[in-house]
């Protein structure tokens, strides 16, 4: 069994208030998704849940997150972006 699936369920009065999840390809996580109840904004649900996966998948062995689309809220977990360029040159 592959086991590539990984999430993260954040629970209060037997309630799901915050989740996080992705998939594992080799040393790779691919996140998904990650969402909070907006009622409990004042705990910083969303940064906790990044911080217990990274921990929970560099004790895997997991070495890289790539965290999908460049986002503006992303930059806080993010190293430097990669910029590219797109040249297209015609003989005339």
């Amino acid at each position: 069994q592959a086991r590539l699936l990984r999430v993260l369920v954040a629970r209060s009065a037997g309630e799901d208030i915050a989740f996080c999840f992705g998939g594992v390809f080799g040393d790779t996580f691919r996140g998904l998704q990650n969402s909070f109840d907006d009622r409990f904004r004042d705990l910083s649900l969303g940064n906790a849940m990044q911080a217990h996966t990274i921990a929970r998948l560099a004790e895997e062995g997991v070495r890289l997150y790539d965290l999908g689309s460049e986002m503006e809220y992303k930059t806080r977990w993010a190293e430097g972006g990669l910029s590219t360029v797109t040249l297209i040159a015609v003989n005339r």
